[in-house]
């Protein structure tokens, strides 16, 4: 077998294992889901403080697997172009290549031949990933400025029947997880929040007035974003997504906090204690 022949089983292997892992991730969730209902109806009705840490301690565990789901995600979706990639490379016997026979020991005596492997092709630039929006259940490639815009106008002008009236938005490439820029947004309330890899924006002039009650998931309890983190104007978290966009890099439309992202999940659910 080839020495490509031999890398392209392994990774066959990997993915085949990362698929498996990922759909128990996925299983997992959908009873935490479940579990984090029923325990949210129980507290409603009790008011037993008890439950409210399981639900607290079962909303962390949903947030962890989310992000375990997107790492297994970015596995399937990178290795079919490493293995692309090794389809159109030249195929070489294991442990191949040209014998050296002119090396010789410092004392004049000729050495044993050894077989080094020739020098690879350079690979090829990876694809480039689009950037995309998410919110709720939906998905949107974002090609340009105008279309994350767009993204956001679409996000926050729905019908809402009883629920929070802000919506959260992200903004990234690849999984939906690993998205660095997200926006909670309420233009009826006139007021959002942004945040870059956890870090809290701040637009200048703008000081703490409300907490923000927005949806993340009609399947998930609301999210309450805390009046400190709340102090961006919908027009410049519009300007911060479309900046972002156009750059890929962090905003500049906004001051960050220099302090590092808390260690856990960065909003409080509505109703905990």
């Amino acid at each position: 077998m080839s020495l490509t022949g031999e890398v392209r089983q392994q990774v066959v292997g990997v993915m085949e294992l990362s698929a498996q892992a990922r759909e128990s991730v996925d299983e997992a969730g959908e009873l935490l889901d479940s579990a984090a209902r029923r325990l949210t109806d129980v507290l409603t009705a009790s008011r037993d403080p008890q439950a409210a840490q399981a639900v607290r301690s079962l909303l962390l565990a949903q947030e962890r697997l989310a992000e375990i789901a997107g790492l297994f995600g970015w596995v399937a979706s990178e290795l079919p172009v490493f293995l692309s990639r090794l389809d159109q490379a030249p195929g070489a016997p294991a442990g191949a290549g040209p014998a050296v026979t002119t090396s010789h020991r410092r004392s004049g005596e000729k050495g044993t031949a050894v077989s080094r492997p020739g020098r690879p092709e350079e690979p090829e630039a990876p694809e480039e990933k689009s950037f995309m929006g998410w919110w709720g259940t939906r998905s949107r490639e974002v090609a340009d400025a105008g279309t994350a815009e767009s993204v956001i106008g679409e996000a926050a002008d729905r019908l809402l029947t009883g629920g929070p009236r802000g919506v959260a938005i992200r903004f990234g490439k690849g999984e939906r997880e690993q998205a660095p820029l997200r926006i909670y947004i309420d233009t009826s309330a006139g007021r959002a929040a942004v945040s870059w890899q956890g870090s809290a924006g701040v637009e200048s002039g703008v000081d703490p007035d409300e907490a923000l009650v927005v949806e993340e998931h009609p399947k998930r309890p609301p999210v309450t974003i805390p009046p400190e983190r709340a102090r961006v104007t919908p027009a410049t978290a519009i300007r911060a997504a479309r900046e972002y966009v156009e750059t890929g890099r962090r905003p500049t439309c906004l001051n960050w906090n220099a302090d590092p992202p808390p260690s856990r999940v960065e909003e409080i659910r509505s109703g905990e204690a």
